[in-house]
This record gives structure tokens, sequence and C-alpha cells, in this order.
């Protein structure tokens, strides 16, 4: 799997456990539609967990691909705290899912358990503003 196909089965999950989000893109190889709600998922680190690691046996695989990636939600500034509730209902239904199911739908060997922090009044230097949820994510997949 590549890094790619990695963003964007997370991009795909994230879309189906939010289907009325509807602007979703791989940051930074796609650029921001502009459109409010959206959703974009980057890359924060990729490696590769040897044969003895934990994870690796524990997964009965001989050696896996990692990824750490950063999910975000960015929701319109108004009403506030209308759209501020929004974001937490997202975030409660993605944590739900992966919940129900480490794999995100078969997507992944495995996840990290989600970290989740909240922006209520994010604001680029350019005046952009808005509600901002990043979800740390750890992704696991055989390597090929």
């Amino acid at each position: 799997m590549t890094s790619l196909q990695a963003v964007d089965r997370v991009l795909a999950w994230a879309r189906g456990v939010i289907p009325e989000i509807t602007t979703a893109y791989n940051w930074p190889t796609q650029t921001n539609p502009q459109r409010l709600p959206d959703i974009a998922v980057a890359i924060s680190t990729r490696g590769v967990a040897p044969p003895s690691s934990a994870l690796t046996r524990t997964l009965q695989q001989q050696r896996s691909d990692v990824w750490a990636v950063q999910l975000s939600i960015l929701n319109a500034p108004e009403p506030q705290q209308a759209r501020a509730h929004e974001v937490w209902e997202w975030t409660d239904r993605l944590l739900t899912s992966w919940r129900a199911d480490h794999t995100l739908g078969g997507r992944f060997l495995e996840t990290t358990a989600p970290e989740f922090s909240f922006d209520p009044a994010w604001e680029t230097p350019a005046g952009s503003r808005g509600h901002l949820m990043l979800v740390d994510l750890g992704l696991i997949a055989p390597m090929v």
C-alpha cells in the first residue's frame, strides 16, 4: 500500500462515517476547495515495524507498514454553538466507529487509538476562521 492509498482509505472511512461532509481531500497533494465543512488527511510520519516488534508479533506479520496521520475536520464559524456542536457530534461518530472496528472497515490490519484536539477559534493568518478538530491516528498495514 502506498502512502496516498493509506490516506485515501482514511478519507473513505471518515466520509462513510460522516456522509454529510462532502468535501474531502488529502493534504498537501490536493488543494482545499474552500467549502466547509471539510475533511482533510495528512501523513505525519511513515515507517516499517520490524519482525521483532511486539506489533508485528501480535498481528502475526513479518513486517508491517506504519503511518501516523492527522485527520482534520473544519466547520464554518457561525452560528458558533451549532457549528461547534456539529464538530463534536462528528467526532463522537468517528470514535464510535473506531471502537466498533479498529481496522476501519477492513482497510488496515489495525489502528492506534485516536487522539482528538479541538480548537473552537481556529484562524489562519489570512483571516479564515472555523471550528477545527484534529484527530491523530496510527495506521498499520501488511508490508507487500
